[in-house]
């Protein structure tokens, strides 16, 4: 019975069939529920069918491109940017005909041009990792001495005392807890911990078959969870978990599109029974549309105002800051919520040096996946190095810059301790 049901999801029919049914239902829930709620947010119904359909054929040819199995790291790199990011902005796009295509368009191009460059044959190595001797005890000791700088950093630091697992409060929780811990280089190395090592312990846990040993990093993960306040930490686990039992069974990546139809299924039901249900808004506005809206922002904000070119990062050295803030907290008074307007890789990649941007990140992502592509091995299954770069991957298409989750979000620091897990002729994991 098993054998047949991952047949059944390996087959690309099953893996369209399952694409355009979440096209469908995300189109349904933008407007019998964001416009109807959300209408005072900027969400508004402007229907042209020729645009629908223009857009709706777009992302049908281009659905038939990408990857139905997960047989390399950028399988599911590409999988995630065309349902998360180009299916929300195709909705927007296409039902609200006031909006400009661009994002749209610019987003589109960007993907393509990185599907055909990762496809491109080059060397059969790019570059060439060297085996590191004692490599995984390094990743070992690594790890554990680093899970255990946090903890005690946290008892120092006296933030410990506001502890606090009630997701209603992690918000007032947050911001005092990181005045606390993240001093200088604390802030990277705190992010490094619950984002990389802790992960990259869980993993090797399960590799080995200890679950008693991931079960209690995982109520350590649920302590850094209490101090630090991102609901990230205290579902990352989950994550681990279920990529480890999945991909045991099957490479098949036409969940991806049916599970997001699902989850929006289950948004329906429960605005249905409660037209004011928080969680409804956050499984179908916060997680699909408010990202794609943020895209509008971002190029509207750019088209008026100079570009960033990383007067506050990388090219600081080199010329004044252009804005005061942030380019998420100025894209925030731009909205007028002074919130932190966080957006993905191509409206971060815009935001610095408009389509020049979106060019040089999205050349260096797909070098960066080429490099992810070529680290695993044999002898340990691709579930374990998935695990420790989903979250970065997550945070480039969505809600970070992408140096930023470089350095802060520890995605060099994953990079760097799945190099040293590498062995030439190591023990073969099932």
């Amino acid at each position: 019975m098993i054998v047949m049901l991952v047949k059944i999801l390996e087959n690309r029919l099953v893996f369209l069939i399952f694409a355009i049914l979440f096209k469908l239902i995300l189109d349904y829930s933008y407007y019998t529920y964001v416009v109807e709620v959300f209408s005072y947010d900027g969400f508004e119904l402007n229907f042209d069918i020729k645009r629908y359909t223009f857009i709706f054929l777009l992302l049908g040819c281009l659905t038939l491109f990408i990857p139905k199995l997960l047989n390399k790291i950028s399988d599911y790199f590409f999988n995630i940017f065309l349902f998360i990011v180009i299916y929300p902005l195709g909705t927007l796009t296409s039902l609200n005909y006031n909006l400009s295509i661009e994002p749209f368009a610019v987003n589109f191009l960007s993907y393509l041009f990185m599907l055909l460059l990762i496809n491109l044959n080059f060397s059969n190595r790019m570059v060439k990792f060297p085996y590191i001797k004692n490599g995984r005890k390094i990743y070992i000791f690594i790890s554990v001495i680093m899970i255990l700088y946090l903890i005690v950093w946290y008892f120092i630091t006296g933030a410990v005392s506001n502890f606090n697992l009630d997701l209603s409060k992690v918000y007032d929780f947050r911001d005092i807890n990181s005045e606390l811990t993240n001093i200088g280089v604390t802030a990277y190395l705190n992010s490094w911990v619950y984002q990389v090592f802790s992960i990259a312990l869980m993993a090797y846990f399960l590799l080995r078959k200890k679950y008693l040993s991931f079960c209690l990093l995982v109520g350590i993960q649920v302590f850094f969870f209490g101090i630090a306040a991102h609901k990230s930490i205290l579902f990352s686990p989950l994550m681990v978990l279920g990529i480890y039992f999945y991909l045991s069974k099957t490479k098949a990546l036409s969940t991806v599109p049916m599970m997001l139809f699902l989850l929006i299924g289950f948004g329906l039901i429960l605005y249905h029974f409660d037209n004011h249900s928080l969680l409804a808004s956050v499984l179908i506005r916060r997680i699909f549309f408010v990202p794609a809206s943020l895209n509008f922002s971002y190029f509207d904000f750019f088209s008026i105002n100079s570009f960033n070119y990383w007067s506050d990062s990388i090219l600081s050295v080199f010329q004044e800051r252009k804005y005061f803030n942030s380019v998420p907290q100025e894209i925030g008074y731009f909205l007028g919520n002074n919130a932190r307007a966080n957006n993905g890789l191509v409206s971060s990649g815009y935001a610095q040096a408009g389509y020049l941007g979106v060019f040089i990140y999205s050349f260096i992502l797909v070098f960066v996946l080429k490099i992810l592509d070529q680290l695993p091995e044999k002898n340990v299954p691709l579930w374990f190095y998935l695990v420790l770069v989903i979250t970065p991957i997550r945070n480039i298409l969505l809600s970070s810059d992408l140096f930023i989750v470089f350095l802060t979000h520890g995605f060099i620091v994953a990079i760097i301790m799945l190099i040293l897990f590498r062995e030439k002729a190591g023990k073969i994991y099932g």
